[in-house]
């Protein structure tokens, strides 16, 4: 370390050196304590190169898995991040990933995030939904979704997911869509893609979704009440995919509002 004019410069290249051959060690004898190869090169020549055998792949999925395990477990955000993606590079889960940090696998999901290649895999599937959407409102000129969704929580494991989608220059009162999806294939909106059947103040819950379900919320004036301001109603409905199709649970969906998806409490 050495002092210029007052300020401290610290020798951190010796230090990320040191780091990243405590992980790469700890890594190994993980994975030889669990009776796993670990790889026999340095992972990061091995990586880089053009081709590799199933059972480099293999290696190498486990080895990073590892390193992310032991780098979270420390708070090591750079390893953590650079980890995680090797890992899923080499065709690690975020279900396996959970199991060796005890983090839920959606918790690694939104923590971490995606790839550039699932990014991507997420745009392109819900651009293609929203390109065969009937327009929002009963005039295809007065407005047309965007082709960037306002959220979603695209999972490459997951069997469902969901993209909540608005307007061009949406407002308050606009109308929104929640778009389901199982894999890569988009399977409608929430409710009916008829032309006016789309409702302002319609969210996706991301807090609390698992691999097979969707929260939907959506808020609607109390019937109820005939005052001049009637309160806001909150509906929570849940989308699961079951037996190879969507079932709907919870509150019923807004007076007016109909599904492609069955009603589970029907059944």
């Amino acid at each position: 370390m050495s002092n210029i004019n007052g300020s401290v410069h610290m020798p951190l290249g010796p230090l990320w050196s040191d780091i990243e051959k405590a992980l790469t060690d700890h890594a190994r004898a993980w994975m030889q304590q669990q009776g796993m190869q670990a790889p026999v090169e340095d992972p990061r020549e091995l990586a880089n190169r053009p081709s590799l055998s199933p059972q480099q792949q293999d290696q190498l999925r486990d080895f990073y898995v590892a390193k992310f395990a032991l780098a979270v477990a420390v708070g090591l955000g750079r390893q953590q991040r650079d980890s995680l993606d090797a890992a899923r590079q080499f065709g690690a889960t975020y279900t396996q990933l959970s199991k060796v940090t005890g983090y839920s696998r959606q918790s690694i999901q939104q923590r971490w995030g995606l790839t550039d290649r699932e990014l991507r895999d997420a745009r392109s599937a819900i651009a293609d939904a929203i390109s065969v959407l009937p327009p929002p409102l009963s005039n295809p000129s007065d407005a047309q979704w965007r082709l960037v969704p306002d959220r979603h929580n695209y999972d490459p494991d997951a069997q469902l997911w969901a993209a909540e989608i608005s307007i061009e220059g949406a407002t308050g009162s606009s109308p929104k869509q929640v778009l389901l999806f199982q894999k890569q294939k988009f399977l409608g909106p929430v409710t009916s893609a008829d032309t006016d059947a789309s409702f302002a103040y319609t969210e996706m819950l991301t807090a609390g979704y698992t691999n097979s379900s969707v929260r939907v919320q959506f808020k609607v004036k109390d019937a109820a009440q005939h005052n001049a301001a009637p309160e806001i109603k909150r509906l929570t409905v849940l989308f699961r995919w079951m037996d190879d199709e969507v079932v709907r649970f919870g509150d019923d969906l807004p007076t007016g509002a109909t599904s492609f998806v069955r009603d589970g409490r029907s059944a």
